[in-house]
Order: structure tokens, then C-alpha cells, then sequence
């Protein structure tokens, strides 16, 4: 019975994990902010993760019965190898969000030094985990602690806060916008709660002894703060934030109107775009036609030399320095 109660607990925060993405995926096309972007990504790397995670113990509890004794090491490594990746990856990707915040990304020779060290530890992973007698050392102890789910976590878990609160103290006191500065430090404490929360939660969960269904379930409480948590920023900090930029616009944003001969009705449009307005909520609101609206649109793209809202938007945070 336990063992059909994780099974849909999984797909559960599995399914959880598809809308979450889905929802930032939704608000990044009305808001096109870097950052929004790498979190995305970040969820989505989160959701491998987890399948990754439920393979692992499915195949250890269940298909390894199943196969040839010389088999399942090869099964288990590979898993073990795939979520060792992921978790790098997973810090590289908080990085970069964090860099977002202030408007900067990782530099092209970042990016090679970044990959050149996760191929050294990859490859040193490799081969004392396949080749074992050919060096004196071993890294079986990050074998043990991808089979332990709860030291697993740990580690990550507190990765991930020592990242964050670097940015807090080094990266958000830099930024000169103060609503900028606002939702970077929000985010940061967001994520220092869910991560406090969740090392609380581990330790008291290894330090008791407890039913396994209680403990399951302070496992998936654990998990269910990763979905959240994103959520609760986007909706109750971010959209606020984003909201404001129609009335924060200042003389900069005025001079690019002018500067581009864009007509009154256009500069409603753009002023729509920034909050985030999709094109039938800017038809109703203008009491016009879809196929004006997107005239109107073109015409805007036309003049500002962007593609898309996404690169207007960017142009028009530009010019008021964020």
C-alpha cells in the first residue's frame, strides 16, 4: 500500500512541477525579464531531477529483482552519474539567476571555464566509480549519499543557500533601482526559507525515529516547497513589480516616444505590453479589433527595430537603467 501511496505522490508533484513550469513559461511571454527565463529553466531541471530521483529508487526496490546480479550496478551508476550532473548544473543555473537580477549573465569564457570544470568532475567521477581498482581513492561516498535521498538533499539544499545568500549580501546592495533591489532581496529570502525549511525538516526527520509514512510525507512537504515557493514570489512580489513599470517610466522613456514618432494610440499599446496586457485584453481594453491591434503592433515593432514584445519590453527597461 506504501509503496502505490509514493508512486502517486511522485506523479502528483511531478504533474506539479509540468504547471509550475507552464506558469512561469505563461508569465515570461507577458513579461520577458532574464531572470524569468533562467528560472524556468531552473524548474524544469528540477523536474529531471526529481524523475531522475524516482527512477533511481524504482529501479533499486523494484526492477533490480528483475535483472542479472552484474547488471545492476551498471543500472544504479548510470542513474547515480545522470543526477550528479543535474545537481551540477541545477547550482550553475542559481548562479546565473542570481546574475540575472543585475542584469548580467555568465561571459562567454566563464561559460567554457564553467563547463571545463564540471567535465573534470565528471571525469573523475567516472573513473574511480567504473574503474575502482585502477586509483587509490574512490568517491563511493557520493554513492552513499544519492542512496540516502535526506543527506542527498542536504547537500543541495544547502549549496543552493550558500549561493543565495552571497547574493544577498554581495549582489542586491549594488543594484541602484529600489524596486529592483526589492525583488532581488525577496527572491533571496524566499529561497532562504525554503531551503531553511527544508534543512530543519531533514535533520529532525534523521535524528527521530518515525512511521515511514510520516517520514514520506515530510519528504514530499520538502519537494512541495520547491513548487511553491516560485510561485508565491512570482505572483505576490514579481507581478506587483512588473506592474509598475507603466507609472515609473520616466523622461528617458518620453524621449524614446519621440524620438521614434510614436503616435498616442501606440504609446497606449506599448504601455499595455509593459503590463503585461495580452493582445485581446488590449483589444478590449481600446475597444478596437484584433487585426488593428496587431496592425498597431507591427507598425511599433517596425519603428523601435525589435522583433518581438520581448525585445521592446527589454528596450524600455533599457532606458530607465535597470
Amino acid at each position: 500500500m506504501l509503496e502505490h501511496i509514493k508512486i502517486l505522490s511522485y506523479v502528483i508533484l511531478l504533474i506539479g512541477i509540468v504547471w509550475l513550469i507552464l506558469y512561469i513559461n505563461n508569465t515570461y511571454k507577458l513579461f520577458p525579464y532574464k531572470f524569468l527565463k533562467s528560472i524556468r529553466t531552473y524548474n524544469i531541471l528540477v523536474l529531471i531531477l526529481m524523475a531522475l530521483r524516482f527512477s533511481f529508487f524504482y529501479v533499486k526496490e523494484n526492477l533490480l529483482l528483475y535483472v542479472e546480479p552484474g547488471l545492476s550496478p551498471i543500472y544504479l551508476n548510470v542513474l547515480t552519474f545522470s543526477i550528479s550532473i543535474v545537481t551540477l548544473l541545477l547550482v550553475y543555473l542559481m548562479l546565473n539567476i542570481l546574475l540575472n537580477f543585475n542584469d548580467k549573465s555568465f561571459t562567454k569564457s566563464q561559460n567554457i571555464k564553467a563547463f571545463i570544470a564540471g567535465i573534470i568532475i565528471t571525469s573523475i567521477y567516472i573513473f574511480t566509480s567504473f574503474f575502482p581498482e585502477k586509483t587509490n581513492f574512490s568517491f563511493s561516498w557520493l554513492d552513499n549519499i544519492i542512496n540516502n535521498v535526506f543527506i542527498f538533499n542536504i547537500i543541495v539544499n544547502n549549496l543552493e543557500f550558500i549561493i543565495i545568500i552571497s547574493f544577498y549580501f554581495f549582489w542586491s546592495n549594488r543594484i541602484e533601482d529600489k524596486d529592483s533591489k526589492r525583488i532581488s532581496k525577496s527572491f533571496a529570502l524566499f529561497y532562504i526559507l525554503c531551503n531553511s525549511l527544508s534543512l530543519l525538516a531533514l535533520v529532525f526527520i534523521m535524528q527521530i525515529n518515525m512511521p515511514q509514512l510520516l517520514r514520506w510525507s515530510i519528504q514530499l512537504f520538502i519537494l512541495f516547497l520547491f513548487i511553491l515557493t516560485p510561485f508565491l514570489w512570482i505572483k505576490f512580489v514579481f507581478i506587483k513589480y512588473a506592474q509598475t513599470m507603466s507609472r515609473l517610466m520616466n523622461s528617458n522613456v518620453s524621449s524614446l516616444y519621440t524620438k521614434y514618432n510614436i503616435s498616442a494610440r501606440e504609446q497606449e499599446i506599448i504601455q499595455f505590453l509593459i503590463n503585461g496586457k495580452g493582445n485581446n485584453e488590449i483589444k478590449e481594453e481600446l475597444f478596437i479589433s484584433y487585426h488593428t491591434v496587431k496592425n498597431h503592433l507591427s507598425n511599433i515593432y517596425r519603428k523601435l527595430n525589435v522583433k518581438n514584445r520581448h525585445e521592446l519590453v527589454h528596450l524600455f527597461m533599457k532606458s530607465r537603467d535597470i
